[in-house]
């Protein structure tokens, strides 16, 4: 009963929480390629840019059965939140990833600002037609104050075909 309260709080944490800064934090679902039981879940700013503060969410990727949607047993995410700016050009993010009940991993990432560099964004790719090598990227735009602007630049994987 437990895991699944904490799934059922989770969830809107994961999004919810990554709605309530400035701009429009985009959020796209789809039904999982590999597996039409899942869905997927990403929450970023990918068609234009957008500006976290310190704690906010700046991308997750979440898979979760659509039948046991509150089953942690059924359930994957990863998450990266900005943290703040620990000097001139240098600031901190967090990579939180749980696969189902098996494995939860966290670290904090130390950044050096450059707007000609995408960072990789792993995640894991059970269910969508993305290899391990695929990644998102974070495109830094501008470190101003304790506020970082960025775009989420997806996979083709990931991309929704219509």
């Amino acid at each position: 009963m437990k895991k699944v309260v904490t799934m059922m709080i989770m969830i809107p944490i994961l999004f919810g929480a990554s709605f309530s800064f400035g701009g429009e934090f985009e959020k796209i679902e789809f039904d999982a390629p590999k597996n039409p039981e899942c869905r997927i879940m990403l929450g970023g700013f990918f068609t234009k840019s957008g500006t976290v503060n310190p704690n906010e969410t700046m991308f997750t990727y979440i898979d979760e059965n659509k039948k046991y949607p509150d089953d942690p047993r059924f359930f994957s995410y990863v998450q990266y939140k900005f943290l703040g700016r620990t000097g001139e050009k240098n600031f901190e993010i967090s990579r939180v990833e749980k696969i189902m009940v098996l494995k939860e991993t966290s670290e904090k990432i130390n950044m050096y600002f450059d707007e000609t560099h995408l960072f990789p964004l792993r995640f894991s790719p059970m269910y969508v037609n993305c290899s391990k090598d695929d990644k998102a990227f974070l495109k830094m735009i501008k470190l101003q104050g304790n506020q970082l602007e960025y775009q989420i630049i997806l996979p083709n994987c990931l991309v929704e075909k219509k």
